[in-house]
This record gives structure tokens, C-alpha cells and sequence, in this order.
């Protein structure tokens, strides 16, 4: 789900808002909200799965360090490596906001100043860093059974903050990690339901083809009507939230396995597997390749336009490649000292 997430996320990015990959959906956004579900679906199982050891004698302590020790393993050597070599040769000019990046608080710089840059990709991991200070302790010191409440209070927040934050003619205000806050409690409500064995799980699990049916109907009509027709209220409120939804029920499936063709196929393909990987690293720097590229190969125009992305893909791949065997993948084998 990964890799599929960060292509929606490059071709936003690559092509124009015009471009029939992008005319009538909304990749990026697609694609982020896709990575918070993600999130929050991962996460919550391992801070479940905490909670279940310190019921049975875990410290609390203990819980925390190893979570906080291995998030920090996964996350910050490549985003701290690629945000020094940026600094260091001047590039996005991104001493003007090298502290905002520094500190993971891209998004409230971009909020504050109402535009975008090479780096404006940088408020998506701002905001995942924030959901991360909290719901560790949301999920080990809240009960058990007060768990489903917390996370319909999130989604209820998130429709909220998003809609009063923001206004037709500035959208930043839902960069804020409060108005992301619905796409990490639906994937968290889900992981809950399936490690709780809840009834209503259950019985979505009995009756999944019709679940999934009316999922496939709910994301076409929230994408048709978006594009056809949807206020400001409809985006800013139901748009994320039914979005995210549908993307925890098919996160759900994935996770117990595709048994249909081609679906089998395409989610246990190995190299669908190995972008999925490296996907964090491609997150992180394909925003850089067109900057170069701009650089240095002639103005893009509709006759070069798939010509010079192609480049940028087998760059940014190459790159992510490198970065996953000469530096996370070594980093992240230290995890194994942290179970």
C-alpha cells in the first residue's frame, strides 16, 4: 500500500493539476491521506500489542523507550542526512526554513506563510512526527474499552478543526496535525477492532464482500462528487474522513491477504514489495529530482514532459535504492536490540 501511496504523492507533484492523471482525482492528497491510515493502523497494533505486555508485567518505561527508540531509527537518519545535504549545498533554499524542517514543524511554517516550495512535502512528515509525541500515550494509559471513544472523538475533531481553520481561498489551515487527526483514528479503530476481536469487526469480517462493495461505492461517489460538485463544507469535513475510512477497510484486507486475480498478484508482486520498502526514502527526496532537473535539462513542455519524468523516476528510484542498502537498511537492523 506503501509504494501505491508515494506514486499517488509523485504524480501530484510531477504533473500539473490540468493533466489527465490528475484532472479528476486528487493524487496527492489521495496519497498522504492513504499514509496516515497506514499509520494509524501500524502503530496502534504495536502500541496494542505494548499494552498487552505491560498487562502482564511490561514497565511502562520500558514501552515507551522501545517505541520512541525505534521510531527514531526508522525515521530521522535519512530525513536529518537529506535536510544537512541541502543545507550544506544551498539547495531549495532551504536556510530559510532549515529550523522549521529541524524540529518537524514544516507544517506550521507553511501554515504561516499560506504557500508551497521544494519542501513543502516535508509538513506531511511534521505532521505524522506530532501524531507520534501523543498517541503513545493516548493508547498505554486510556482503558481498553474507552479506546473506540477516543479515536470517534479524533474524527469528530479532525471534521471540525479543518472546516473552522480554513477557508476557500487558503487550505493550509488542514496541514495542522489536528486536521489529519481522522485518517490515523480510522486506521487505529480498525487495528483495534481486529486485535480486539470486537463484534462489530466480526461481523464486518462475515459480511466483507458487501463491506467492500460499499466501500468501492463510497470512495467513486466522494471522488465524482468532489470533482463535479463538492463545497468548501463537504471537502474540508466528510472528503478525508469517508476517504480514510475506505482506505482502513481495504488497508484491512490487504493485511489478511488478496486472494483474487490480479489483486493476488499485484499486492505480493516483489517489486510492488521492494517500492513499498524504499518508499520513505522516495517520499523524502522526489521533490529534489525536478528541482534539479530544472536545473539542467531544457523548460518541460508537453513533447518532453513523460521524457524528463521518466529520468526523474529512474533517479529518484536509484537514489532511494542507495539510500535503503548503504544507510536505513543498516540503521534499522540495530531494531532487533529494541523487541
Amino acid at each position: 500500500m506503501r509504494a501505491f501511496a508515494v506514486f499517488m504523492v509523485i504524480l501530484s507533484h510531477w504533473f500539473s493539476p490540468n493533466h489527465i492523471v490528475n484532472k479528476y482525482t486528487l493524487n496527492g492528497t489521495l496519497g498522504v491521506t492513504l499514509f496516515y491510515v497506514l499509520s494509524g493502523f501500524l502503530i496502534t497494533g504495536i502500541l496494542l500489542r505494548s499494552k498487552s505486555r505491560i498487562e502482564n508485567g511490561l514497565p511502562v518505561k520500558r514501552a515507551f523507550k522501545v517505541f520512541y527508540i525505534r521510531r527514531f531509527l526508522r525515521i530521522f537518519p535519512v530525513y536529518y542526512l537529506v535536510l544537512f545535504i541541502l543545507l550544506i549545498f544551498g539547495i531549495a533554499d532551504i536556510t530559510k526554513s532549515f529550523w522549521w524542517h529541524f524540529f518537524y514543524c514544516s507544517n506550521f511554517y507553511y501554515w504561516r506563510l499560506g504557500h508551497t516550495g521544494p519542501t513543502f512535502h516535508f509538513w506531511s512528515l511534521s505532521v505524522e512526527e506530532q501524531f507520534y509525541l501523543i498517541w503513545p500515550a493516548i493508547i498505554l494509559f486510556a482503558g481498553k474499552q474507552k479506546l473506540p471513544l477516543l479515536f470517534f472523538a479524533g474524527i469528530i475533531i479532525a471534521m471540525a478543526f479543518r472546516f473552522f481553520m480554513t477557508e476557500p481561498g487558503n487550505l493550509m489551515g488542514r496541514f495542522l496535525m489536528p486536521g489529519s487527526l481522522d485518517s490515523f483514528c480510522l486506521g487505529a479503530l480498525i487495528m483495534y477492532g481486529k486485535q480486539e476481536k470486537t463484534k462489530w469487526y466480526v461481523f464486518l469480517k462475515k459480511n466483507e464482500n458487501i463491506s467492500l462493495g460499499i466501500s468501492f461505492a463510497v470512495f467513486a461517489f466522494v471522488q465524482v462528487y468532489q470533482y463535479k460538485a463538492a463545497s468548501h463544507f463537504f471537502y474540508m469535513t466528510f472528503f478525508f474522513s469517508l476517504s480514510s475510512l475506505v482506505f482502513a477497510i481495504w488497508i484491512d484486507k490487504v493485511a489478511d491477504g488478496v486472494e483474487s486475480f490480479p489483486l493476488r498478484y499485484i499486492f505480493s508482486n516483489k517489486v510492488v514489495l521492494y517500492l513499498g520498502k524504499i518508499s520513505y526514502g522516495i517520499y523524502i527526496i522526489h521533490m529534489f529530482i525536478p528541482y534539479f532537473y530544472g536545473m539542467h535539462l531544457p523548460k518541460i513542455t508537453e513533447s518532453n514532459l513523460y521524457l524528463i519524468n521518466f529520468l526523474r523516476l529512474v533517479v529518484t528510484l536509484t537514489l532511494a535504492s542507495l539510500s535503503w542498502y548503504l544507510f536505513e537498511k543498516p540503521i534499522l537492523n540495530l531494531k532487533k536490540q529494541f523487541d
